[in-house]
């Protein structure tokens, strides 16, 4: 289709006009380029050129707006907008030492806005610089460096008040850093103003400040060893930047706040700190994050692998760092051979110096809790401790204090602890509490089921109270004391106790002496108190107050027993016991001495009792000794007793030196050699090798018995001495139990009472004897003595034979004799009793007699002469006196069983009278004794027959 002519020729003329319109745009555009071409040509060749004079007068505007005066050695400049300045000096105004020297500052401002002749900085790089603390605010008095080889590069942000740090590298005193970030300058009262600018101001308007701030830090930057901190800035609408600080070092040296100059710092080797710290606005609580691989602590105290945050208030503007919260983890922390693993720790630390801080830990794999509120500065406080206590941790302090604590402490289960602490000054100890329970423990060598005690210590005093401890039937009470400076203690303990289950605590004295108790019901109440010094066993004492039922005591068993006792190393008191047994009651006291060191000997045995016992203890108290008392002795009832006695000896196996005196006295039948007696009432006194019984009374056939007994010679062929009175005793009684005693057919078999014995019975005997012999032999006896029979028939003599019976109804009836008394001396010679002048008298008449009686065959042989009137008054005993020189009587057969025989019979009396029968054989001497062949006749014969009975001495 064709256009119409008029769009045709509009067609050219628009397509004429847009190429002369792009011609003239090619050609302007080539003339620009050649233009740039020939600037950039001549700044090529011209490489620095003179700053303008209006770049140098803003730029010192610029100083001048934020305090400073600027000063350089050398400037240069490029039309790219370049600024070099060469050895530049910033001093504060009214100063006159230079604030930053540097060795160079290179500027990039915008090259259009240099064409417009305004100064506008794009970014800014110093090198070789140093900030410098003026000299009035340094501790020298001279200017010195703060920040040395400072190297960074600034420029401004993309919003208005932004700051760019490319990089900052610098070395603050000691400290090596690197800064990089962005800032967010607050809001400046001139909105024109640029960010360099009002950076420059705000440092210049707090340098000082921050030079003192510095002076203050820079003392306190730890030692080091290949140190580095670095910050990353991040902006903050309120407060200029959090600044992103981490430290590193291989080792760093931070000395305790407070600390004496001599005391060790804290080592941290591979340590790090980091924290994000606002750079302004109100204050702030941050966290500060502190690891190291090792920490070396005070005390040789060391961490391993902590890891600690801080919890910290700060306000960078205001100079205010206050640490207020610190969470502390370790792998282990060790301290004096201890280590505690995973090792965890709160503490709040806002009112420094007072720290309060919980931990928590393992102690010998048992969990450990510790709470702790103190100064930090003066380490005064308290401190409490809540752990189980391990074996490990019982042989880690036997070490400490150089003793096999396992050895006498040990248990099954870690009991639980609780320990409270005050600590005063300087961390030293001022008070202490703690409290423990176990189970079953093993205490200085004395199983023990339970114990559970309360521990306050304070000074030098340590008190142990509420302690109890059980083992089976005992349990026990008490309190423990101790001066941990001399190490004197004393021990209490009440309840009910064994003493064998405790022996473990005490040397061997103490189970020596209580093994001869024994208490089989249940242990005795008791009240125990253990006083000595540690380390000094010697100086041990030990009192004790018990009372127990159903008691042996050297296998003697007591339905109750109390005592109250004093004992030491090598020496028991038992100051006072009092026992009951089925015989009756004994109370006393008695002590026992053991040879030291060993303690296992004894030496000396001393004992005093009294009260209502039988015989059978002494030889279980006094063994061998005991038997050699009480061999000649049986009692029937108890006795009435007091013994006082002592036993020494040098060592075992030596001589041994015995002292009793015994005290007695029963109503009971009792046997001395098994010879019997009735009541009793003596005093024994054994010494050596001899007993006295001195004084001595008893009873016996109804008859007082008195004097006294010494037995000697205790070990073989044992003597007994003796002087001793009877009197009034019943003389039938006294013969059968004197032959019971001297024959043992006769205690087998005892005689029926017969006539004779029935006629005797009534008689009186009274007998004093002075006799010695061999103690086993009843027949041994060597004395003498005299007797007094009273009151007895002893006989009837008819001495006219059958007219004494036809007379005796009549006036004539004198020629019966009877005999009722009888006296005289006598020898004992063994088995024979010898009577050299034994009178038998009657109402008319009276014998005088010798011969002997056998103790072994009870035979009498006696050879008499009759005096029948004798004692009479008046004419017959004048008449008849002459028959006494003509009748002789012998007296023979058994005592319970006599024969009378006449050696001249009755019908010769007249014929001897008269003197006839001269050829007679005279009679016997007094002291004969009877012939072979004479043959008794028993007195109811002899007393019918008128005849005589010896026929060759008889003329008819």
């Amino acid at each position: 289709m064709t256009l119409p002519r008029w769009l045709q020729v509009c067609w050219k003329g628009t397509h004429f006009g847009g190429r002369c319109v792009f011609t003239f745009l090619r050609w302007t555009l080539w003339l620009v380029l050649g233009l740039l071409l020939c600037i950039q040509l001549f700044i090529a060749s011209a490489h620095e050129l003179t700053i303008p004079n209006f770049v140098l007068r803003q730029l010192e505007q610029k100083a001048a707006t934020a305090g400073l005066r600027v000063a350089f050695g050398g400037a240069a400049f490029d039309p790219g907008g370049h600024v070099l300045l060469r050895d530049v000096r910033l001093t504060l105004l009214g100063f006159p030492d230079p604030m930053l020297r540097a060795d160079v500052i290179h500027m990039e401002v915008d090259p259009i806005a240099l064409w417009l002749r305004r100064f506008e900085p794009r970014s800014l790089r110093i090198s070789g610089a140093r900030l410098m603390m003026p000299a009035m605010l340094s501790p020298s008095g001279t200017s010195e460096p703060i920040i040395r080889n400072l190297d960074t590069t600034i420029r401004p942000g993309t919003e208005t008040r932004s700051i760019f740090i490319d990089h900052l590298t610098a070395r603050l005193g000691p400290l090596p850093l690197d800064v990089h970030g962005e800032l967010l300058l607050p809001a400046s009262p001139r909105k024109e103003s640029p960010p360099l600018d009002q950076m420059f101001a705000d440092i210049t308007r707090n340098y000082v400040a921050a030079c003192r701030f510095i002076s203050q830090v820079l003392p306190r930057i730890p030692a080091h060893e290949a140190p580095h901190l670095s910050v990353q800035l991040t902006p903050h609408a309120t407060h200029v930047a959090d600044a992103d600080l981490t430290l590193t070092a291989e080792k760093l040296v931070i000395p305790l706040p407070g600390a004496a100059e001599s005391s060790p710092p804290v080592e941290i080797e591979q340590g790090s700190l980091s924290a994000v710290l606002p750079l302004g606005g109100p204050p702030k609580l941050i966290e500060v994050h502190l690891c190291g691989s090792a920490v070396s602590l005070p005390e040789q105290a060391t961490l391993a692998h902590m890891d600690a945050k801080i919890g910290m208030l700060v306000a960078v503007a205001a100079r205010r760092f206050e640490p207020r919260l610190v969470d502390l983890s370790a792998r282990s922390l060790s301290a004096g051979g201890v280590t505690l693993e995973h090792v965890s720790t709160r503490a709040t630390v806002a009112g420094l110096p007072q720290v309060q801080a919980e931990l928590h830990a393992q102690l010998f794999h048992e969990p450990l809790q510790v709470r702790v509120d103190l100064d930090a500065l003066t380490r005064a406080g308290r401190v409490r401790l809540d752990t189980h206590v391990a074996n490990e941790a019982v042989a880690f302090a036997g070490q400490k204090i150089g003793f096999d604590l396992p050895s006498i402490l040990s248990w099954d289960e870690s009991p639980p602890l609780h320990v409270d602490v005050n600590l005063g000054p300087g961390g030293k100890p001022l008070h202490a509490e703690a409290s423990f329970e176990t189970g079953a423990v093993v205490a200085r060598y004395v199983p023990l089921d339970a114990t559970a005690a309360r521990v306050r210590w304070e000074g030098t005093s340590l008190l142990a109270d509420e302690v109890l401890l059980v083992r089976g039937d005992s349990r026990a009470t008490g309190r423990y004391l101790m001066d941990t400076k001399s190490l004197d203690f004393r021990f209490l303990l009440r309840g009910h106790l064994q003493p064998a289950d405790i022996d473990g605590w005490f040397r061997d004295w103490w189970s020596n002496f209580w093994r001869s108790f024994q208490f089989p019901s249940a242990p005795p109440e008791a009240r125990v108190e253990v006083s000595g010094r540690w380390k000094a066993p010697l100086d041990t004492q030990v009192w004790i107050q018990a009372r127990g039922e159903s008691a042996v005591i050297k296998d003697i068993a007591l339905n109750e027993m109390s005592t109250r006792l004093f004992i030491r190393p090598g020496w028991a008191d038992v100051l006072e016991f009092h026992a009951v047994r089925p015989v009756g009651e004994v109370q006393g006291s008695f002590t026992r001495q053991w040879k030291l060191p060993e303690g296992r000997r004894w030496t000396l045995f001393e004992v005093h009792a009294q009260g209502v016992s039988d015989t059978s203890p002494l030889p279980k108290l006094l063994g061998p000794l005991g038997e050699k008392i009480i061999a000649p002795l049986e009692f029937d009832a108890p006795l009435h007793v007091t013994l006082d006695g002592r036993v020494e000896r040098e060592d075992e196996g030596a001589p041994m030196t015995s002292d009793f005196a015994i005290d007695g006295r029963t109503s009971g039948a009792w046997r001395f050699k098994d010879f019997p007696l009735q009541g009793a009432d003596f005093k024994a006194h054994y010494e050596g090798d001899r007993v006295l019984i001195d004084p001595f009374s008893s009873s016996m056939a109804q008859g007082v018995l008195n004097g006294r007994i010494e037995l000697s010679q205790l070990e073989a062929d044992q003597q007994i001495a003796f002087d001793l009175n009877l009197e009034n005793a019943h003389l039938g009684e006294t013969i059968t139990t004197v032959e019971a005693w001297t024959d043992s057919d006769a205690k087998r078999n005892p005689t029926e009472a017969n006539e004779f014995r029935q006629r005797i019975a009534n008689g009186a005997l009274s007998v004093s004897l002075t006799a010695q012999g061999p103690a086993a032999d009843p027949f041994g006896f060597q004395g003498q003595g005299n007797m007094l029979v009273e009151n007895a028939n002893l006989g009837e003599l008819k001495l006219l034979g059958i007219l004494s019976t036809m007379l005796g109804g009549s006036i004539l009836n004198f020629s019966k004799l009877q005999l009722e008394n009888a006296y005289g001396d006598f020898q004992l010679k063994g088995p024979m009793i010898d009577f050299s002048a034994l009178k038998v008298t009657g109402p008319r008449g009276a014998l005088d007699a010798t011969g002997h009686y056998s103790l072994e065959t009870n035979s009498l042989a006696f050879l008499t002469r009759v005096r029948p009137f004798e004692g009479s008054r008046g004419l017959l005993d004048t008449v008849f006196t002459p028959l006494t020189n003509v009748l002789e009587v012998k007296l023979a057969g058994k005592l319970n069983n006599p024969e009378w025989t006449f050696v001249y019979g009755p019908t010769n009396i007249l014929r001897s009278l008269s003197g006839g029968n001269r050829n007679t054989p005279p009679p016997e001497s007094e002291n004969a004794a009877p012939s072979s062949n004479f043959t008794p006749v028993p007195p109811s014969e002899t007393s019918q027959d008128p005849q005589p009975t010896i026929k060759e001495r008889v003329t008819p």
